[in-house]
């Protein structure tokens, strides 16, 4: 449900003009998974933008989302899987994919059906567990370690 408040956090973006990309993504495993929080700025305004994006995190853990933004989500995520699998060779990319780290077969209508399964309490819950788990920062440039000290 990446797509549920980053736009909001992209708002603030350019009004505040922080940052020229933000975005979360996600890489599954069969064991496991890493969930990130991606920005470009410069280093200047990297505490700020890690503030604001934790801060983010944090509301959405504590207080949810609503159910226009997650229905918004799922038709955003809906529309973009069937797109991205038209062709012959992503269909069988994305199933042999799923086979190997799920031990599953999923075609995209089951997939579908999983996203809409998804609620608000189900978001809730994740963001929940997102925040409280150990967290890594990487920053590529002139940044300094102790920028990020305090979100770690």
């Amino acid at each position: 449900m990446k797509e549920i408040r980053w736009s909001l956090l992209k708002s603030e973006r350019l009004k505040r003009g922080l940052a020229y990309s933000v975005y979360s993504f996600n890489q599954g495993y069969s064991d496991g998974a890493t969930f990130g929080l991606y920005a470009g700025c410069t280093p200047a305004k990297a505490e700020e933008v890690t503030r604001l994006m934790l801060e983010e995190l944090t509301k959405v853990a504590n207080d949810g989302i609503r159910l226009d933004e997650l229905d918004l989500a799922k038709g955003n995520i809906s529309g973009g899987l069937a797109l991205k699998f038209e062709s012959t060779m992503a269909r069988m990319n994305r199933l042999i994919g799923t086979e190997l780290s799920t031990g599953e077969f999923y075609d995209l209508d089951e997939t579908i059906k999983h996203f809409e399964a998804v609620t608000l309490d189900h978001v809730q819950s994740l963001a929940a567990d997102l925040l409280g788990r150990e967290r890594s920062i990487v920053a590529v440039g002139d940044v300094e370690e102790k920028t990020f000290e305090r979100f770690i």
